[in-house]
């Protein structure tokens, strides 16, 4: 906040010296913001004009919108929308990618007419005969973009009562009169943000919706490349996601509880990328994110914890929301090798290895000596055919690491590209050696032996993978190819048949790329 009092230490000089005071336009920063922030961006209006001396002109709308008319060129000096929204417009030169933050998250609910009775709406069941029974329900209309409406649409959908419920819905136009229909009595429930329920007088909140069936949206700001008020606009985002306005945002809605609050770590951002950390590792993905929030809320350039919710967001299938993370960690900290490591995986999988190379090659230039940064830029090259370049990249991981099995198996993929079948046995057997259930190399090692003609030795390698991975995504297709060879054509009809059972659709060499976190990357 030391900038805003210098600015303002300025503004009383001027007033006695004589200097012409700056006009109302030069005072203001216009802001356009998704609705949800709508109840604490107005209340913080007054405060911020009292510490920095510069008014807020606001404008809201859904975040479809707010996207859109930015898009279309409107000029506003700092957008909120959902954090991935702002990745999409940063990434068109839209917004300055230094300034972007996260600042709230918020959940979705249901409300009802105050003094109505409150449904039980704590289990996807109950909720669905809940919202059987009412008479009338109310949303977002997800034509108009409204993140909420979006998400209560498919909610229907997967739940099969899309139908009931369209039969019987209000698409509110917008999302101020999604609930003002409930506090008149004309609708029976409302269901919307939390942040856009609390805020209306004749509405009571009966509650998120079941866990399994709730969406928390990540908010984010930043500054328009359009921007005249660069400066207060900055300080307007400090204020903004300063700590002591933590409380604020959790009494509007928009600190939505995943997990409870912790007393002796409330400010803490390292205790709650650690306990994520500790949530990620048993898999428990929706709790690591929630602490990773609670982290980046602390502190917007915590680059690790950003790192680290990504991993967690794609292990969870939320591609889109890892890739947003990974970028904004790079953003923050260009030196991080982990996240354009992480990045890279992410284009690597997509099959876009022009993008994954280069992310690969910026992880190895700022971590010479981590093996596991080699070992995923080899993949890549052997991906592109490159084999030469794919042994050496696995040449240098082993040489850092001599007992790095994967290694050892992926460079045997590369001398099978190569057509040498004995160097790839032979790191097969290392790999095996080193980790003895590793399905995948028994696999590999199978086909090597069925490539040099050697069935026996094939069947007896593919069928070790079998019973170590009895869905392994190749090894009962390349057993029923030996199987095939040798004539025996009943069994290779079954594996077969077990491959089509396991939605299995081709043979091909088992290839494992996982992400790294901030505590485990420096082991390699």
């Amino acid at each position: 906040m030391a900038s805003i009092g210098r600015r303002l230490a300025i503004a009383i000089f001027a007033l006695g010296s004589g200097v012409p005071l700056a006009t109302a336009h030069d005072t203001e920063v216009s802001l356009l913001s998704a609705s949800a922030m709508k109840s604490v961006v107005t209340e913080l209006a007054d405060a911020f004009w009292k510490e920095s001396g510069y008014s807020l002109k606001l404008a809201f709308a859904t975040v479809g919108e707010v996207e859109n008319r930015v898009v279309a060129g409107e000029v506003a000096d700092v957008i909120i929308a959902t954090d991935l929204a702002v990745e999409r417009m940063t990434a068109q030169g839209l917004l300055i990618n230094q300034t972007r933050a996260i600042i709230a998250r918020a959940g979705i609910g249901v409300g009802v007419r105050q003094g109505a009775a409150k449904p039980d709406i704590s289990s996807t069941q109950s909720f669905t005969q809940a919202l059987l029974a009412a008479k009338s329900v109310t949303y977002a209309d997800p034509a108009r973009g409204g993140a909420s409406g979006i998400h209560f649409a498919g909610i229907i959908e997967t739940l099969g009562i899309s139908q009931a419920i369209r039969e019987k819905a209000i698409l509110a136009a917008s999302p101020d009169l999604v609930c003002t229909a409930v506090a008149k009595g004309e609708v029976e429930l409302c269901v919307h943000q939390i942040s856009e329920i609390l805020p209306v007088r004749g509405v009571t909140l009966v509650g998120p919706l079941p866990p399994d069936l709730q969406k928390v949206t990540t908010f984010a700001a930043a500054v328009s490349v359009r921007t005249s008020m660069g400066d207060a606009a900055r300080d307007f985002l400090t204020f903004l996601t300063h700590p002591s306005l933590k409380a604020k945002l959790a009494k509007a809605g928009l600190d939505y509880p995943t997990l409870p609050p912790i007393a002796l770590a409330a400010n803490d951002a390292k205790f709650y990328s650690e306990r994520g950390l500790v949530w990620y590792a048993k898999g428990d993905f929706a709790r690591a994110i929630a602490d990773f929030d609670e982290a980046i809320l602390l502190d917007s350039n915590n680059a690790w914890a950003l790192n680290d919710r990504g991993n967690a967001w794609d292990d969870n299938g939320d591609h889109d929301r890892a890739l947003t993370d990974y970028n904004h960690a790079i953003g923050i900290d260009r030196n991080n090798a982990v996240a354009f490591y992480n990045r890279a995986i992410m284009w690597w999988r997509k099959g876009l290895l022009d993008r994954a190379i280069p992310d690969f090659d910026q992880a190895v230039r700022s971590s010479f000596a981590n093996a596991t940064f080699y070992n995923g830029r080899g993949l890549a090259w052997y991906r592109r055919g490159q084999y030469d370049r794919a042994i050496a990249d696995f040449n240098r991981a082993i040489t850092i690491d001599p007992n790095f099995a994967d290694a050892y198996s992926n460079r045997g993929l590369a001398w099978g590209g190569k057509n040498d079948v004995n160097r790839a046995i032979a790191d097969y057997t290392k790999a095996i050696d080193l980790r003895p259930d590793d399905a995948g190399a028994y696999s590999n090692r199978g086909w090597a032996h069925h490539s040099a003609g050697r069935e026996s030795e094939a069947l007896a390698d593919i069928g070790k993978a079998i019973a170590l991975d009895a869905r392994g995504t190749t090894a009962f297709i390349r057993r029923a190819e030996v199987y095939e060879k040798l004539g025996e054509r009943d069994k290779s009809i079954a594996d077969f048949a077990t491959a089509a059972e396991h939605q299995l659709e081709i043979a091909k060499p088992a290839l494992v790329l996982k992400h790294v976190t901030s505590t485990a990357w420096e082991t390699r």
